[in-house]
Protein backbone atom coordinates (compact mmCIF):
# COMPACT_ATOMS: atom_id res chain seq x y z
CA UNK A 1 0.00 0.00 0.00
CA UNK A 2 3.21 2.69 0.76
CA UNK A 3 4.37 2.05 -2.33
CA UNK A 4 1.49 2.61 -3.91
CA UNK A 5 1.00 6.27 -2.19
CA UNK A 6 4.15 7.08 -2.94
CA UNK A 7 4.27 5.98 -6.37
CA UNK A 8 0.89 8.16 -6.61
CA UNK A 9 2.51 10.73 -5.23
CA UNK A 10 5.45 10.56 -7.61
CA UNK A 11 2.59 10.29 -10.59
CA UNK A 12 1.26 13.64 -9.10
CA UNK A 13 4.53 15.49 -8.57
CA UNK A 14 5.78 15.36 -12.47
CA UNK A 15 2.39 15.98 -13.69
CA UNK A 16 2.82 19.19 -11.09
CA UNK A 17 5.68 19.88 -12.41
CA UNK A 18 4.88 19.61 -16.28
CA UNK A 19 2.00 21.98 -15.86
CA UNK A 20 3.90 24.67 -14.06
CA UNK A 21 6.54 24.11 -17.54
CA UNK A 22 3.38 24.30 -19.34
CA UNK A 23 2.60 27.78 -17.71
CA UNK A 24 5.82 29.17 -18.01
CA UNK A 25 6.32 28.39 -21.65
CA UNK A 26 2.59 29.91 -22.37
CA UNK A 27 3.39 32.85 -20.11
CA UNK A 28 6.85 33.82 -22.07
CA UNK A 29 5.03 32.87 -25.35
CA UNK A 30 2.66 35.95 -24.76
CA UNK A 31 4.78 38.14 -23.51
CA UNK A 32 7.00 37.64 -26.33
CA UNK A 33 4.23 38.36 -28.37
CA UNK A 34 3.19 41.51 -26.73
CA UNK A 35 6.79 43.03 -27.41
CA UNK A 36 6.15 42.07 -30.77
CA UNK A 37 9.01 40.65 -33.31
CA UNK A 38 12.24 42.33 -33.55
CA UNK A 39 14.45 41.39 -36.26
CA UNK A 40 17.98 42.57 -36.33
CA UNK A 41 20.15 43.05 -39.42
CA UNK A 42 23.75 43.95 -39.87
CA UNK A 43 25.59 45.89 -42.31
CA UNK A 44 28.74 47.55 -43.61
CA UNK A 45 26.48 50.23 -45.82
CA UNK A 46 27.17 53.56 -43.75
CA UNK A 47 23.99 54.88 -42.13
CA UNK A 48 23.64 58.01 -44.72
CA UNK A 49 24.75 55.56 -48.12
CA UNK A 50 21.19 55.46 -50.08
CA UNK A 51 21.49 51.82 -50.08
CA UNK A 52 20.64 52.13 -46.47
CA UNK A 53 17.77 55.11 -46.79
CA UNK A 54 15.71 53.58 -49.28
CA UNK A 55 15.58 49.81 -47.31
CA UNK A 56 14.66 51.87 -43.96
CA UNK A 57 11.68 53.88 -45.42
CA UNK A 58 10.42 50.45 -47.41
CA UNK A 59 10.99 48.85 -43.94
CA UNK A 60 8.92 51.53 -41.80
CA UNK A 61 6.42 51.78 -44.07
CA UNK A 62 5.77 48.33 -44.65
CA UNK A 63 6.02 47.67 -40.50
CA UNK A 64 4.80 51.02 -39.01
CA UNK A 65 1.22 49.47 -38.39
CA UNK A 66 2.74 45.90 -37.16
CA UNK A 67 4.69 44.72 -34.03
CA UNK A 68 7.41 43.64 -36.75
CA UNK A 69 10.28 45.56 -35.99
CA UNK A 70 13.79 46.27 -37.66
CA UNK A 71 16.80 47.28 -36.57
CA UNK A 72 19.88 48.26 -39.19
CA UNK A 73 22.89 47.75 -36.95
CA UNK A 74 25.12 49.81 -39.91
CA UNK A 75 28.24 51.05 -41.03
CA UNK A 76 29.58 47.33 -39.96
CA UNK A 77 28.94 47.75 -36.16
CA UNK A 78 28.52 43.66 -35.90
CA UNK A 79 31.47 43.04 -37.14
CA UNK A 80 33.16 42.37 -40.69
CA UNK A 81 30.83 40.26 -43.04
CA UNK A 82 32.31 36.67 -41.66
CA UNK A 83 31.41 38.08 -37.92
CA UNK A 84 28.28 39.35 -39.49
CA UNK A 85 27.20 35.63 -41.07
CA UNK A 86 28.47 34.29 -37.79
CA UNK A 87 25.99 36.26 -35.63
CA UNK A 88 23.66 35.21 -37.85
CA UNK A 89 24.15 31.05 -37.80
CA UNK A 90 24.06 31.58 -33.69
CA UNK A 91 21.00 33.60 -33.57
CA UNK A 92 22.50 36.98 -32.40
CA UNK A 93 21.67 38.56 -35.91
CA UNK A 94 18.51 37.49 -38.21
CA UNK A 95 19.86 39.06 -41.18
CA UNK A 96 22.37 41.23 -43.04
CA UNK A 97 22.92 43.33 -46.13
CA UNK A 98 25.95 42.15 -47.81
CA UNK A 99 28.81 42.84 -50.09
CA UNK A 100 30.01 40.35 -53.08
CA UNK A 101 31.92 38.60 -50.18
CA UNK A 102 28.84 37.64 -47.90
CA UNK A 103 26.82 36.60 -50.77
CA UNK A 104 29.64 34.31 -51.89
CA UNK A 105 29.73 33.27 -48.02
CA UNK A 106 25.57 32.91 -47.72
CA UNK A 107 25.13 31.36 -51.54
CA UNK A 108 28.34 29.93 -53.00
CA UNK A 109 26.69 29.89 -56.39
CA UNK A 110 26.08 33.67 -56.97
CA UNK A 111 29.59 34.50 -56.79
CA UNK A 112 29.03 34.38 -61.10
CA UNK A 113 28.08 37.31 -60.89
CA UNK A 114 31.61 38.58 -59.03
CA UNK A 115 33.37 37.59 -61.78
CA UNK A 116 36.36 39.53 -63.63
CA UNK A 117 35.16 41.18 -67.10
CA UNK A 118 31.62 39.72 -67.80
CA UNK A 119 29.55 42.44 -67.89
CA UNK A 120 29.68 44.93 -70.15
CA UNK A 121 27.64 47.64 -68.98
CA UNK A 122 23.98 47.92 -67.13
CA UNK A 123 22.02 47.23 -69.88
CA UNK A 124 23.41 43.57 -70.06
CA UNK A 125 23.35 43.24 -66.30
CA UNK A 126 19.69 44.52 -66.23
CA UNK A 127 18.40 41.49 -68.65
CA UNK A 128 20.32 38.60 -67.12
CA UNK A 129 19.71 39.88 -62.94
CA UNK A 130 15.88 39.82 -64.48
CA UNK A 131 15.91 36.79 -66.04
CA UNK A 132 17.63 34.72 -62.97
CA UNK A 133 16.38 36.57 -60.30
CA UNK A 134 14.10 33.64 -59.64
CA UNK A 135 16.81 31.37 -59.68
CA UNK A 136 18.76 32.96 -57.20
CA UNK A 137 15.65 33.33 -54.81
CA UNK A 138 15.46 29.73 -55.15
CA UNK A 139 19.60 28.91 -54.37
CA UNK A 140 19.42 31.44 -51.19
CA UNK A 141 16.22 29.44 -50.10
CA UNK A 142 17.97 26.08 -50.36
CA UNK A 143 20.99 28.02 -47.67
CA UNK A 144 17.45 28.87 -45.62
CA UNK A 145 17.83 32.48 -46.24
CA UNK A 146 15.04 34.53 -47.50
CA UNK A 147 16.49 36.85 -50.62
CA UNK A 148 14.69 40.07 -50.04
CA UNK A 149 16.62 41.92 -51.94
CA UNK A 150 19.28 41.48 -54.96
CA UNK A 151 20.61 44.77 -56.37
CA UNK A 152 24.08 46.03 -56.39
CA UNK A 153 26.99 48.36 -55.18
CA UNK A 154 28.25 49.21 -58.53
CA UNK A 155 31.21 48.51 -61.08
CA UNK A 156 34.88 47.81 -58.81
CA UNK A 157 37.74 49.87 -60.06
CA UNK A 158 41.51 49.53 -59.49
CA UNK A 159 42.25 52.29 -56.78
CA UNK A 160 45.97 52.55 -55.55
CA UNK A 161 47.90 55.10 -53.16
CA UNK A 162 50.43 54.96 -56.04
CA UNK A 163 51.67 58.32 -57.85
CA UNK A 164 54.09 56.26 -60.85
CA UNK A 165 51.12 53.67 -62.22
CA UNK A 166 50.26 54.39 -65.45
CA UNK A 167 48.92 51.05 -66.71
CA UNK A 168 46.83 48.24 -65.63
CA UNK A 169 50.63 45.83 -65.67
CA UNK A 170 51.64 48.31 -63.48
CA UNK A 171 49.82 47.76 -60.68
CA UNK A 172 51.89 44.39 -59.87
CA UNK A 173 54.32 46.14 -58.20
CA UNK A 174 52.16 47.21 -55.49
CA UNK A 175 50.85 45.95 -52.64
CA UNK A 176 46.96 44.30 -53.32
CA UNK A 177 44.46 44.47 -50.47
CA UNK A 178 42.14 41.42 -50.63
CA UNK A 179 39.51 39.92 -48.11
CA UNK A 180 40.45 36.94 -46.53
CA UNK A 181 39.36 33.87 -48.43
CA UNK A 182 38.60 35.80 -51.21
CA UNK A 183 39.41 33.87 -54.33
CA UNK A 184 38.36 36.04 -57.21
CA UNK A 185 40.77 39.10 -56.15
CA UNK A 186 43.60 36.22 -55.34
CA UNK A 187 43.73 34.88 -58.84
CA UNK A 188 43.22 38.81 -60.44
CA UNK A 189 46.23 40.13 -58.03
CA UNK A 190 48.50 36.32 -59.79
CA UNK A 191 47.50 37.79 -63.04
CA UNK A 192 49.67 40.90 -62.27
CA UNK A 193 52.01 38.64 -60.70
CA UNK A 194 52.03 39.31 -56.97
CA UNK A 195 49.86 38.48 -54.02
CA UNK A 196 47.24 40.34 -52.02
CA UNK A 197 47.69 40.97 -48.23
CA UNK A 198 44.53 40.26 -46.24
CA UNK A 199 43.06 42.96 -44.34
CA UNK A 200 39.39 43.30 -42.98
CA UNK A 201 37.78 46.14 -43.75
CA UNK A 202 37.48 48.20 -40.96
CA UNK A 203 41.27 47.61 -41.31
CA UNK A 204 41.79 49.29 -44.38
CA UNK A 205 41.90 52.77 -44.25
CA UNK A 206 44.85 52.13 -41.31
CA UNK A 207 46.56 49.99 -43.86
CA UNK A 208 46.61 52.34 -46.35
CA UNK A 209 48.14 54.95 -44.47
CA UNK A 210 50.93 52.74 -43.41
CA UNK A 211 51.47 51.72 -46.84
CA UNK A 212 50.87 48.09 -45.54
CA UNK A 213 48.20 47.83 -48.68
CA UNK A 214 48.59 50.24 -51.71
CA UNK A 215 46.38 48.17 -53.87
CA UNK A 216 42.36 47.96 -54.11
CA UNK A 217 39.50 47.44 -55.79
CA UNK A 218 35.65 48.95 -54.79
CA UNK A 219 33.21 51.23 -56.72
CA UNK A 220 33.69 54.78 -56.56
CA UNK A 221 30.47 54.84 -54.08
CA UNK A 222 32.62 52.75 -52.23
CA UNK A 223 35.77 54.74 -51.82
CA UNK A 224 33.71 57.40 -50.72
CA UNK A 225 32.12 56.29 -47.93
CA UNK A 226 35.07 54.28 -46.90
CA UNK A 227 37.08 57.24 -46.61
CA UNK A 228 39.74 55.47 -48.76
CA UNK A 229 39.78 57.99 -51.17
CA UNK A 230 41.57 60.01 -49.40
CA UNK A 231 44.74 58.33 -48.97
CA UNK A 232 44.61 57.04 -53.02
CA UNK A 233 46.13 58.62 -55.50
CA UNK A 234 45.56 56.91 -59.03
CA UNK A 235 42.42 55.11 -59.92
CA UNK A 236 42.68 52.36 -63.29
CA UNK A 237 39.52 54.25 -65.64
CA UNK A 238 38.17 50.53 -66.38
CA UNK A 239 35.17 49.55 -64.46
CA UNK A 240 36.19 45.35 -64.15
CA UNK A 241 34.15 43.77 -61.70
CA UNK A 242 30.34 43.99 -61.39
CA UNK A 243 29.56 44.35 -56.81
CA UNK A 244 26.11 42.53 -55.98
CA UNK A 245 24.39 44.11 -53.06
CA UNK A 246 21.83 41.71 -51.11
CA UNK A 247 19.29 41.99 -48.38
CA UNK A 248 19.01 38.27 -46.82
CA UNK A 249 17.25 37.18 -43.93
CA UNK A 250 16.85 34.17 -42.34
CA UNK A 251 14.39 31.62 -43.66
CA UNK A 252 13.10 30.58 -40.12
CA UNK A 253 12.83 34.50 -38.61
CA UNK A 254 11.51 35.28 -42.27
CA UNK A 255 7.84 32.73 -41.69
CA UNK A 256 8.13 33.88 -38.18
CA UNK A 257 6.61 37.30 -39.24
CA UNK A 258 2.92 37.85 -40.14
CA UNK A 259 1.70 36.64 -43.50
CA UNK A 260 0.64 40.23 -44.54
CA UNK A 261 3.69 42.06 -43.53
CA UNK A 262 5.76 39.44 -45.39
CA UNK A 263 3.90 39.50 -48.91
CA UNK A 264 3.89 43.87 -48.33
CA UNK A 265 7.80 43.67 -47.94
CA UNK A 266 8.36 41.65 -50.99
CA UNK A 267 6.31 43.35 -53.15
CA UNK A 268 7.74 46.84 -51.98
CA UNK A 269 11.29 45.49 -52.34
CA UNK A 270 10.14 43.87 -55.74
CA UNK A 271 8.51 47.36 -56.96
CA UNK A 272 11.79 49.41 -55.53
CA UNK A 273 14.65 47.37 -56.87
CA UNK A 274 15.28 48.91 -60.29
CA UNK A 275 14.81 52.40 -57.57
CA UNK A 276 17.75 51.54 -55.96
CA UNK A 277 19.87 50.35 -58.55
CA UNK A 278 19.16 53.47 -60.54
CA UNK A 279 19.92 55.46 -56.84
CA UNK A 280 23.24 53.64 -56.51
CA UNK A 281 23.97 54.06 -60.59
CA UNK A 282 23.37 57.92 -59.65
CA UNK A 283 25.52 57.66 -56.38
CA UNK A 284 28.73 56.12 -57.96
CA UNK A 285 28.52 58.71 -60.87
CA UNK A 286 28.48 61.43 -58.44
CA UNK A 287 31.30 59.87 -56.47
CA UNK A 288 33.22 59.08 -59.75
CA UNK A 289 33.23 63.19 -60.53
CA UNK A 290 33.69 64.08 -56.92
CA UNK A 291 37.05 61.67 -56.87
CA UNK A 292 38.30 63.69 -60.07
CA UNK A 293 37.45 66.81 -58.19
CA UNK A 294 39.89 65.70 -55.37
CA UNK A 295 42.80 65.50 -58.17
CA UNK A 296 42.84 61.75 -57.88
CA UNK A 297 44.86 60.46 -61.26
CA UNK A 298 42.65 58.61 -63.45
CA UNK A 299 44.52 56.20 -65.92
CA UNK A 300 42.94 54.97 -68.78
CA UNK A 301 44.00 51.58 -70.42
CA UNK A 302 45.70 50.62 -73.55
CA UNK A 303 43.28 49.00 -75.67
CA UNK A 304 46.04 45.87 -75.85
CA UNK A 305 45.94 46.37 -71.97
CA UNK A 306 42.25 45.69 -71.99
CA UNK A 307 42.38 42.85 -73.98
CA UNK A 308 45.40 41.23 -72.38
CA UNK A 309 44.00 41.20 -68.89
CA UNK A 310 40.43 40.25 -70.28
CA UNK A 311 42.04 36.86 -71.92
CA UNK A 312 43.78 36.44 -68.51
CA UNK A 313 40.21 36.75 -66.48
CA UNK A 314 39.22 34.20 -68.96
CA UNK A 315 41.59 31.72 -68.84
CA UNK A 316 42.42 31.92 -65.40
CA UNK A 317 39.75 32.50 -63.84
CA UNK A 318 36.26 32.11 -65.54
CA UNK A 319 36.43 27.97 -65.50
CA UNK A 320 39.11 27.68 -62.94
CA UNK A 321 39.03 24.26 -60.97
CA UNK A 322 39.20 26.27 -57.49
CA UNK A 323 35.44 28.49 -58.40
CA UNK A 324 33.07 28.90 -55.98
CA UNK A 325 30.04 28.66 -58.60
CA UNK A 326 28.99 25.87 -60.56
CA UNK A 327 30.09 26.37 -64.05
CA UNK A 328 27.08 25.27 -66.06
CA UNK A 329 25.47 28.22 -64.21
CA UNK A 330 28.14 30.31 -65.74
CA UNK A 331 27.33 28.60 -69.74
CA UNK A 332 23.95 30.04 -68.83
CA UNK A 333 24.84 33.49 -68.64
CA UNK A 334 27.11 33.69 -71.25
CA UNK A 335 24.70 32.00 -73.02
CA UNK A 336 22.44 35.19 -71.99
CA UNK A 337 24.83 37.40 -72.77
CA UNK A 338 25.95 36.20 -75.73
CA UNK A 339 21.96 36.38 -77.38
CA UNK A 340 22.11 40.35 -76.03
CA UNK A 341 25.21 41.27 -78.35
CA UNK A 342 24.21 39.27 -80.74
CA UNK A 343 20.47 41.62 -80.38
CA UNK A 344 18.41 38.90 -79.90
Amino acid sequence: MCMMRRKKLRIKSFMSVKITLLTISIALCLYQESLGLTIKIGTLAPADSDWIKIINDIIIDTTKNSEVKFVLYTGGTMGDEDEMIRKIRIGQLHGGGFTTVGIKKTAHELGVLDIPMLFRNYDELDIVMNKFLSEFEKIYEKRGFKLLLLTEQGFSYFFTTRKDINGLKDLGKTRFWGWKEERVIQNVAKIFGTSPIFVLVPDVLAGLETGMVETFDVSPMGCIALQWCKIAKTVIDLPYRFEAGALIINLKTWESIPENVRNELERKFKENRKLISQKIREGNDSALKKIRDMGIKFVKPSQSEIDWFENQVKDRIWFSKDSEYPHELLRKLLDELEKIRKGS
